[in-house]
This record gives C-alpha cells, sequence and structure tokens, in this order.
C-alpha cells in the first residue's frame, strides 16, 4: 500500500509553519526595534522626516507580515494540522474504480480538498483527497484498494 500522509511530512509541515512564525515574529521584532531607534533620535528640526519613515516602515512591515502569515503561516500549520488529524483518525477500506471529479471545495482554516469517486459496482463512494496529493493518485479508470480516514484517501493500492 502506497500511503500519502506520514508522520515524518507532517513533522516537516510542523517545521515549516514554526519556522514562518518565526520569521513573522522577527519581521514585527525587527519594525519595533527600528521605529523605536528613529524615536529615539527625533528632535524638532528633523520630526517630519522621522514621522514619515516610521509610517513608512510601520507600512511596509505590516503588509510584509500579513503576506507571511496568510501564504506562508496560516497554510503551512493549516496543512500540519489536518495530517496530524488525519494520521490519529480510524482507518478503513475499499475498493473499485478510482475517478477524479472536477468538484474541490477548501474546508475552513484548513486544506483544499477534492472529491474523488470511487465506483463500486453499482454504487459510487464518494471520498475526498487533500488537493495537493492528489497527483499521487493512480490514472483515473484504475482499479484499487484505498484506505482512508473520514473519507479522506490516506493510502491505495493498484489491484492487478
Amino acid at each position: 500500500m502506497k500511503h500519502l500522509y506520514s508522520i515524518q511530512t507532517s513533522a516537516v509541515w510542523r517545521k515549516k509553519a514554526t519556522f514562518k512564525l518565526g520569521v513573522l515574529c522577527g519581521l514585527l521584532l525587527g519594525m519595533l526595534l527600528v521605529n523605536i531607534g528613529l524615536c529615539n533620535h527625533v528632535n524638532t528640526q528633523n520630526a517630519d522626516v522621522l514621522l514619515g519613515l516610521v509610517i513608512l516602515i510601520s507600512t511596509l512591515a505590516g503588509w510584509a507580515a500579513l503576506i507571511v502569515y496568510a501564504f506562508g503561516y496560516r497554510p503551512a500549520r493549516a496543512r500540519a494540522e489536518h495530517m496530524l488529524g488525519i494520521l490519529q483518525g480510524e482507518k478503513e477500506q475499499a475498493s473499485g474504480i478510482l475517478r477524479r471529479t472536477d468538484e474541490i471545495f477548501a474546508i475552513p482554516k484548513s486544506v483544499t480538498v477534492r472529491k474523488i469517486a470511487l465506483q463500486q459496482g453499482e454504487e459510487t463512494l464518494i471520498l475526498h483527497a487533500d488537493s495537493a496529493l492528489v497527483r499521487q493518485l493512480p490514472p483515473d479508470g484504475t482499479k484499487v484498494t484505498v484506505e482512508t480516514v473520514r473519507k479522506f484517501i490516506t493510502g491505495y493500492e493498484v489491484i492487478p
């Protein structure tokens, strides 16, 4: 059985999230220290220039922090938590013919999911796959046995 989730991959995503949180905190702390340094050197002749610099630095650092949070830390944390939750769940197995659907949805504060149809004779079982892991699945029309946790495909084995 080829597994899509592993403890090692979950740990890698946790480390990525921790690193990005460190970058975020470092960015904000750096902005604060630079602004404090500028404010300590203010006098009546340079007040308007330093005020402009403080506003500019605060704005740029704030936008950079939002970008790191929205596109770095939050997705990495969500993927790590999703993987950990899947790895701790109860596993089930099902067999059938694998077919990808075009239906994609996002779980709020978690991962983006693609629905997968597993044709079992006359019945069709709708399963979920993390959209980042879909490319690891075998091609459409392949007969497989899948391992699932909470309807998420966690592994598969091609049936000859």
